[in-house]
């Protein structure tokens, strides 16, 4: 159980943020759950108020953005915790098509954000002498004797965000098994029967 965690979820006002965010919340933790819009934070307060959580407007690329939400979270909520970086978007498409505006903005989105609001948190965990950063953005398996503020590292595809040992464990498992990619094999691929030649 997680009670008197506070736990911050960025991207949390659908998909796999909004399913981290409540299994947190089940688990006993105080959650804030960081959306673009005020529309979507007030989807997330929605879901998480019964727990004793919350939605805030956060801009995952603006440092000023995410000192500001630091800020008022340690004073109304205190130290987070758990950090979960979850927020991301897309701009698929072919690369000679790519605006250069397009690519800057994933690139702002999906990684400086997590060195941003990692960094952010790091100083209260490390004085606390405890908590977990979660990514699943980053390829690889989790570490599972972590530090206290280590950033932990989960797989992108199928997220294990339960094998993160210490606070913050077991995140999102039954929504990772749910949603796990399935593979379709196509008639051309599909393995000859045993015995045939």
């Amino acid at each position: 159980m997680l009670n008197g965690e506070i736990a911050l979820v960025s991207g949390a006002s659908r998909g796999i943020g909004a399913a981290i965010a409540e299994r947190l919340g089940r688990e006993g933790a105080r959650v804030i759950g960081t959306a673009t819009t005020a529309e979507g934070a007030a989807r997330i307060t929605e879901n998480l108020s019964e727990r004793g959580g919350r939605g805030a407007v956060l801009d995952v690329t603006s440092q000023e953005s995410i000192d500001a939400l630091i800020s008022d979270i340690e004073g109304k909520e205190g130290a987070i915790g758990i950090l979960c970086n979850n927020a991301g978007i897309t701009r698929d498409g072919l690369l000679l098509r790519m605006k250069q505006d397009d690519w800057d903005a994933v690139m702002q989105t999906n990684l400086a954000s997590v060195f941003r609001l990692s960094k952010a948190v790091l100083r209260g965990m490390m004085k606390a002498r405890k908590g977990r950063i979660v990514s699943h953005y980053f390829g690889g398996r989790p570490d599972r004797q972590s530090r206290p503020g280590q950033l932990c590292r989960v797989q992108g595809r199928h997220p294990r965000f339960h094998q993160v040992s210490g606070p913050g464990g077991r995140l999102a498992r039954d929504y990772g098994q749910r949603h796990r990619p399935r593979v379709h094999r196509h008639r051309h691929d599909a393995r000859p029967e045993r015995g045939a030649a």
